[in-house]
């Protein structure tokens, strides 16, 4: 938007040569910072801190590593990746001056990026919204300043700027005593593996909008010319509007992995009703305001006055129907990977982000141009959400839309699993006596819950007479403050995953408790 104003339409058109590139630099920040947010607050929600801590650290040092990495592969790879395009001199000349800064803002991004998603993840999403405001105030100030006196160079600078200023609000977070977050040295590939696997929905959209970036670009110079670019801009700046509608899913997907960690059906099925209603207003309302005011995205972007005014005004119309689909087919992609089906979320974030766009955009230009681009947006996303709906249909039966919640038992509180070893109980105890003192629990309270411990794992030992046996563990702190201790030896293969701990059976059924107020 500040290019189109300050430098004029060849500087706008240049932002569609670097947004493949802004948004690859996106994918590859993230690589690990959704997954990593996400199984720390599963593993909160479990009441397993230390391994939160764990997840953390790892996840903190692999995206540095990340950032800088990308920092020198871009720096190699610049005429390699203008080679792709055939635009005229002078726009080429504005996106290669973009470019040759935009390769400091890596590392900052991924690391303002991956702290922003676990202080959301610690609960605290008031300090991640005056972050996001301080960046954006700071973005669009220095970037028009700085575009006044370096050109392009200046909107780059604008943007590292306003990466630092997020990356330093953010940062509060891990000065507060409510941090539940510190460092822990670790290493595991197949947590950085988890990572990846859960971060699939947020890093497919990343690089689905790179992909479809570029090839509405292609498209557009080999179909147009330079002169039809600044509709790229303005299709993309749809795509990113429905990406942005389903704010509410992603407020509420914190809360959401909380509740699937803790295997709480009844919190799971509430929150689901509550953002889908929220996303279906959000995405009404939007919808709405670009029916009514189209002309305020050209005046956004100072292409008010273009020729090809009266075409992108149809086409922002037809966008427009597409809102509320995007809307509700962003949330169910998000409830999807924040409940444990990671690649379903990933399938519906291709189909509606890049699969279909570019199926019928691209297809449709050919005949009916710009405006004909609009209407394959919208059937873009009514067919994602129509295929997608079809396919969890076949896999689980209309009885289980939406909710996928597998195991009979979901509703009941998941404990916090431990073998029974000498070491292990020391592990177990530490975890205890931590988190009860943070809640200002010591004194006799902490000697009957340690002598309950021990005896349940004598007891374990004796009973089982087994190398390796599992109890269950959980502190609860909503209500009235509690720690439950189960067992009673009564053996069952668990439906669930945990690759903290090999074992051999879960013990079960009946519980010792300790009331702690």
């Amino acid at each position: 938007m500040v290019s189109g104003h300050v430098l004029g339409t060849d500087a706008l058109a240049a932002t569609s040569l670097v947004f493949p590139l802004v948004s690859l630099s996106a994918f590859i920040s993230t690589i690990f910072t959704y997954g990593c947010s996400n199984l720390c607050a599963i593993a909160e929600g479990s009441g397993d801190y230390e391994r939160a801590r764990r997840l953390f650290t790892l996840g903190l040092f692999a995206t540095a590593l990340l950032g800088l990495a990308q920092s020198v592969l871009f720096y190699l790879m610049e005429d390699f990746y203008f080679s792709y395009y055939t635009s005229s001199p002078a726009i080429e000349a504005f996106a290669r001056e973009y470019y040759r800064l935009f390769i400091f803002v890596p590392p900052v991004m991924a690391l303002a990026t991956f702290l922003d998603e676990m202080i959301s993840a610690d609960g605290d999403d008031t300090l991640s919204y005056v972050a996001y405001l301080v960046s954006f105030g700071v973005n669009v100030g220095a970037s028009v300043f700085l575009a006044r006196t370096m050109g392009m160079s200046g909107l780059a600078l604008g943007t590292a700027l306003s990466y630092v200023s997020y990356l330093i609000v953010v940062s509060i977070h891990f000065l507060k005593k409510s941090n539940t977050y510190r460092l822990r040295y670790w290493f595991s590939f197949r947590d950085l593996l988890r990572f990846a696997q859960y971060s699939l929905k947020n890093n497919t959209a990343g690089i689905c909008m790179s992909v479809v970036s570029a090839g509405f670009t292609k498209a557009i110079l080999l179909f147009w010319g330079n002169d039809y670019l600044i509709a790229n801009t303005v299709l993309c700046a749809m795509l990113e509007i429905y990406e942005m509608v389903n704010g509410p899913s992603e407020a509420a997907g914190y809360l959401l992995a909380s509740y699937t960690g803790e295997r709480n059906g009844e919190g799971v099925k509430t929150l689901f009703h509550q953002a889908l209603v929220a996303c279906a207003f959000s995405g009404m309302a939007v919808s709405l305001l670009l029916l009514i005011l189209p002309n305020t995205v050209l005046l956004l972007y100072g292409i008010e006055d273009t020729p090809l005014r009266v075409e992108l005004v149809k086409c922002i119309r037809f966008c427009s129907l597409g809102v509320v689909a995007a809307s509700i087919g962003g949330f169910l992609s998000d409830y999807y990977g924040y409940t444990g089906k990671p690649l379903w979320s990933c399938m519906m974030v291709v189909f509606r982000t890049a699969l279909f766009p570019i199926l019928f955009c691209v297809n449709f230009c050919l005949e009916g141009g710009i405006v004909a681009m609009g209407k394959g947006m919208v059937l873009s996303q009514i067919m994602a959400m129509a295929i997608f709906y079809g396919f969890v249909l076949i896999m689980k039966g209309s009885e289980s839309i939406p909710y996928m919640l597998d195991d009979p038992d979901y509703g009941k509180v998941s404990m916090n699993s431990f073998e029974y070893q000498p070491e292990e109980y020391e592990r177990l105890w530490t975890w205890i006596r931590e988190n009860l003192n943070e809640h200002g629990i010591e004194g006799e309270k902490l000697g009957e819950v340690g002598a309950l411990l021990q005896s349940l794992l004598r007891q374990t030992e004796e009973r089982n007479k087994k190398d390796k046996v599992l109890g269950e563990c959980v502190l609860r702190f909503i209500g009235e403050p509690e720690i439950i201790i189960k067992d009673n030896g009564e053996l069952f293969q668990p439906d669930i995953q945990d690759d903290r701990l090999s074992y051999n059976a879960l013990l079960s059924c009946n519980n010792s408790t300790i009331h702690l107020s």
